[in-house]
């Protein structure tokens, strides 16, 4: 397995947009045998969905092609087929923990 500091990621480059969905975990849609990272990417006249081979992280496998833009279709075949639970990102959940600890201060004055 390469090192994740000195490897690039294998979509770094890939696409005009990259997007982490999460884990294939679903044990319907053959997880024992198609584990790995989700990814969306917007190629610009394709989506596709990627899978990262947790074996060899530089092997990924496109799942899914669909002509056009159709970011909004290939996530819905994505979260459903793969079982992937939606997450918040990091800056939402960054501003929800600060507007709580605002709250919190404005209470206690």
């Amino acid at each position: 397995m390469p090192c994740p500091e000195s490897s690039p990621h294998p979509l770094a480059a890939a696409g005009i947009e990259r997007r982490f969905l999460g884990l294939s975990r679903h044990a319907g849609t053959g997880y024992a045998k198609r584990p790995g990272e989700v990814w969306l990417v917007f190629h610009g006249d394709w989506t596709g969905i990627h899978r990262l081979d947790p074996r060899d992280r530089r092997t990924v496998h496109l799942e899914r092609a669909l002509d056009g833009d159709r970011r909004d279709e290939a996530l819905r075949w994505a979260m459903e087929t793969y079982a992937i639970e939606p997450t918040r990102s990091p800056s939402r959940v960054l501003a929800a923990a600060n507007r709580d600890e605002r709250l919190r201060t404005a209470a206690q004055a």
